[in-house]
């Protein structure tokens, strides 16, 4: 200690760089020794001061002076105030004492600091598989790219996200097998498995993994012939996602004329183009749905023929299919595709087939609660089965806003109309109607006889 203490103006006034230290060092008043470091430049006695004063406040001046790379590491690694640690072990950049601190300190937020900056791959390697805090293992790792080390973590490591973490990283084709046939958690697995290049595993994996998230990502990694196994060798389950990802004509044939589910055969047939086959198989099948489906699959062929690949010439061209051709099957699947709704009150009137009529009736529907009406439903009706919307919006339409509440829509009062309403009568039934001048050219449905009828647009 100082034989004679030195007053705070005192220190205040001195300048003298060892009488500085003397003081920083050996006076007890506390004050004075804070003044007395806050005015030293000293790399030595900074140093020591900052690893053993007893106030923290002053070994965090001192610290705050300090660029000796060995001093801070030695703070950052046995310092006694969180602060003081993280501070230190911030203003580190030289490699070996990164490393010291990532391997040696006591605080784990430290450690964790330290590792993220340490590039060493010993270091980071013994960091990865030697900490015992599983967020410094995983910084460790984020950092690690020595394939031996991420091998050992992908296989040994208790923690699955650090399984994980590793497999992301690894390249090594045998460890990611050992990864996939072993490892418990699905996680672990998917990962293995989309950078898995083996196909006998992938299919393996695609069929009999326990987990389906698993075997997708398992099956988009197939190629052809790969999938062309699975199509055969797996459940029906996960044969049905193979088969709709089989691009082979003459395999896709043979499911259609061999395999025994129902499901993977008119998915097959959904992939086919050859007509004659496609022909065949919808006369003399046995299974009514496959040959349902093999004349959907004709009907989408023809379609796909007659529709001239010029931009904005396909409704047009539905509009010629709908009306001139002569295969009811035909005009069904072009009314289906329709938008006109004129024209498809007009189908439904005069055309002679009653699926064509059926159908349009049905497109009138669709577009009352798809096309023209999805704006105006209010928030609170999402949810409601269609069809009580659809009744809503036609009492809503019709009925001019209720209007007529206490008489049914077809009862024409001519005392109690306005004048502006649109006067009309159902081209079915002859039932006269009227509703507000913003229904024209509304599709609604009589109330006498229920067909669909457009309401016309006054000439005025």
């Amino acid at each position: 200690m100082a034989a004679v203490a030195l007053t705070m103006d005192e220190v205040i006034a001195l300048n003298d760089q060892d009488k500085l230290g003397d003081v920083a060092l050996s006076e007890e008043g506390v004050q004075v020794r804070y003044m007395a470091v806050s005015k030293l430049t000293q790399r030595s006695t900074l140093a020591k001061v900052a690893l053993n004063d007893e106030d923290w406040e002053i070994r965090h001046v001192a610290m705050s002076k300090i660029t000796d790379q060995a001093t801070l590491a030695d703070i950052a690694a046995k310092d006694a105030n969180a602060t003081i640690r993280k501070e230190a072990a911030a203003k580190i950049t030289a490699p070996a004492a990164l490393a010291k601190v990532a391997k040696n300190a006591e605080d784990a937020e430290v450690r964790a600091m330290a590792t993220s900056k340490v590039t060493d791959q010993a270091t980071l390697a013994i960091v990865a598989t030697q900490d015992d805090v599983s967020e410094v293992r995983k910084v460790a790792v984020s950092n690690l790219v020595l394939q031996t080390t991420l091998a050992n973590i992908a296989v040994y490591e208790d923690l699955s996200e650090i399984r994980a973490m590793a497999v992301a990283k690894l390249d090594d084709q045998a460890t990611l097998a050992k990864v996939v046939a072993k490892d418990e958690s699905a996680e672990v697995r998917k990962m293995a498995v989309s950078k898995l290049d083996d196909q006998t595993l992938l299919a393996r994996t695609a069929m009999y993994d326990d987990s389906l998230w698993v075997r997708g990502v398992a099956m988009d990694r197939l190629n052809q012939a790969s999938l062309e196994k699975v199509a055969q060798e797996g459940s029906d389950e996960i044969r049905r996602l193979a088969i709709d990802k089989v691009n082979s004509q003459s395999f896709l044939k043979k499911v259609v004329q061999k395999d025994k589910d129902s499901r993977v055969r008119r998915i097959a047939i959904s992939k086919l183009d050859d007509r004659s086959f496609l022909a065949k198989i919808e006369k003399d099948d046995d299974d009514w749905d496959v040959r349902k489906a093999a004349a959907t699959r004709l009907t989408e062929l023809e379609l796909k023929r007659k529709t001239p690949k010029v931009p904005g010439s396909a409704e047009k061209s539905d509009k010629d299919i709908a009306v001139n051709d002569k295969d009811p099957a035909m005009r069904k699947a072009a009314v289906e595709r329709l938008r006109d709704r004129s024209l498809l009150a007009k189908i439904e009137k005069d055309d002679e087939d009653f699926e064509v009529r059926k159908a349009a009736a049905g497109r009138l529907t669709d577009l009352e609660l798809h096309g023209g009406f999805t704006m105006s439903i209010p928030p609170w009706a999402y949810g409601i089965p269609p069809a009580l919307i659809l009744l809503g919006i036609v009492l809503w339409n019709v009925g001019g806003k209720k209007r007529h509440t206490d008489m049914p829509f077809a009862e024409i009062d001519s005392r109690r109309i306005p004048a502006t309403d649109i006067l009309f009568t159902c081209p079915y039934c002859d039932k006269q109607h009227s509703i507000d001048p913003r229904g024209a050219g509304l599709v609604v449905q009589c109330t006498a006889c229920h067909k669909h009828i457009t309401v016309p647009t006054p000439d005025h």
